[in-house]
């Protein structure tokens, strides 16, 4: 018989028959979860006692997504964001966050900035008037884990540039016809 338990000497460990087997392989065990393992023999008569207990961890994984991500303020040049952490770190602590952003919706190209253990961050330098496709992952001492699902938002618009190239186009003594070409940023 095998026994196995997360606690250290538990008289109510998990225990299964192996038969004659040799050899056992335990599965859907936690992840970076210590196991304290044992095993008995069992004849006619009766099971002996058990081993010396050994121990071992499972391994840890890369973090599940982070979550609830949104967009808490906008201006024609920044968007200000903030998530949760993961509901299971993988087994290992956090050692930061990378936010993803884009023009373009599911960008495999999109800019990556590392933010360390920050929970915000504001993107700045941004055009006015235009749509940001965002997500962010966590990374752990194993690695990154998968983008959270994408959100987006649109950079507020501004006033135009002023227009240029004000002219006069011809005169008489009741009126002036006037053009100029239009601003190069309409503001959105």
């Amino acid at each position: 018989t095998l026994y196995y338990s997360t606690t250290e000497n538990d008289t109510n460990a998990t225990s299964v028959s192996v038969g004659n087997n040799l050899s056992y392989q335990l599965t859907d065990l936690v992840v970076s979860t210590t196991y304290y393992i044992s095993v008995s023999a069992t004849n006619s008569i009766g099971e002996g006692s058990k081993c010396t207990e050994i121990n071992c961890a499972t391994e840890a994984v890369v973090p599940d997504v982070p979550t609830d991500l949104q967009i808490t303020a906008t201006t024609s040049t920044t968007l200000n964001l903030s998530w949760s952490a993961p509901t299971n770190n993988g087994g290992a602590s956090i050692t930061g966050y990378t936010l993803y952003y884009s023009t373009t919706q599911n960008d495999t190209n999109a800019t990556s900035v590392y933010v360390g253990y920050n929970l915000s961050y504001q993107l700045t330098d941004l055009v006015a008037s235009t749509t940001y496709y965002i997500s962010v992952s966590a990374t752990n001492s194993i690695g990154e884990g998968s983008k959270c699902t994408e959100i987006n938002d649109a950079t507020a618009a501004v006033v135009p540039d002023v227009p240029t190239g004000l002219q006069i186009t011809a005169t008489t003594s009741t009126t002036l016809n006037l053009s100029w070409s239009a601003p190069t940023n309409n503001g959105g």
